[in-house]
Formats: C-alpha cells, sequence, structure tokens
C-alpha cells in the first residue's frame, strides 16, 4: 500500500484488492470479489455486491440488469467473458475468439483480428485489430499496415469533390 502521511489513506492497493467505497462510506482497499480478475470499484444497486469487470479464465461476466451486479460465474463454455444473465448462454468471447451462431467460441482466424463476430463469415469489430493492422470498413476485416514501422494507422475516407 501507498500512504499519504497528510489523509492517512491508502491511493494504490495491492494486487487482488480494488479502492473502493467501502459499506461504511470510507475509501478502502476491498478484496476483488471470487474468480475477478478486474475491477472499477463500483457496486450493486444495493450496495452489497462490489461489481467486477473482468473475469479471471474459465469464468464469465454475468450482469443482472435489475440489481445493477456483475459477477463472475463458471464458464458455460470454453473462452466465454460475458454471458446472458437470462438464459446463461454465451453473449461475447475473449479476445483472439468469435461467438459462433451456436453461442460458443472459436479461435478468430481473421489475421490481425483480436475480437470477431459470425454471421455467414468471420467479421473483424471495428477497433479490434492487433498492432501493426488497421480495421477496412469495406471488408471488415484487418489488414497489415501499409507504413512501415507503423504500429496504428488510423484510415480516413479522402473524397475528391
Amino acid at each position: 500500500m501507498t500512504y499519504k502521511n497528510d489523509l492517512d489513506r491508502c491511493d494504490i492497493c495491492k494486487a487482488g484488492f480494488v479502492l473502493a467505497v467501502a459499506n461504511d462510506g470510507l475509501q478502502k482497499c476491498l478484496a476483488l470479489p471470487e474468480n475477478c480478475k478486474v475491477s472499477k470499484g463500483s457496486k450493486s444497486k444495493d450496495e452489497k455486491i462490489l461489481n467486477c469487470d473482468e473475469c479471471k479464465s474459465g469464468y464469465s461476466l454475468d450482469a443482472d440488469p435489475v440489481a445493477e451486479s456483475k459477477i463472475c460465474v463458471k464458464s458455460p463454455t470454453s473462452k466465454c467473458s460475458t454471458i446472458d444473465h437470462n438464459d446463461r448462454l454465451c453473449t461475447e468471447c475473449e479476445t483472439g475468439y468469435y461467438l459462433k451462431t451456436s453461442r460458443d467460441c472459436a479461435t478468430s482466424t481473421a489475421d490481425g483480428c483480436l475480437k470477431a463476430t459470425y454471421a455467414n463469415s468471420i467479421k473483424c469489430q471495428d477497433g479490434n485489430c492487433k498492432e501493426g493492422y488497421y480495421f477496412d470498413s469495406a471488408s471488415s476485416t484487418c489488414k497489415t499496415s501499409p507504413i512501415s514501422g507503423c504500429l496504428v494507422t488510423k484510415v480516413t475516407n479522402n473524397k475528391k469533390d
């Protein structure tokens, strides 16, 4: 923990904890919820549950819209990162995988793509290309940057009138 002498409060928590408002109303280092990898410190509607924002591998984020809570539950399928609270089926896959129509996750074979979707073919999601690639909206694919040594290429449509 890092302390400020004049305030006697923690500014940075150790691994496995997150700085959040505790039930007594004070900022404290609270333990991450079970099977949670990342929490931004928000709480459920009733203030009883510390929400998770990213789960550990093998667990999926279950967001309850009524309670406004986000907890980690055992994944219904391998590489599933988020499930539907009502039907318990996968709605989003981990980076590098895409959601098949059967609501399970498969390895993305799209070159340079971090997150993809599948309808009739694999389509990369805008903004989800690996470093050194750019998103081509016409084909919904990630393409290698034509600029040598470039990590990020932003494509703009320059039209001549």
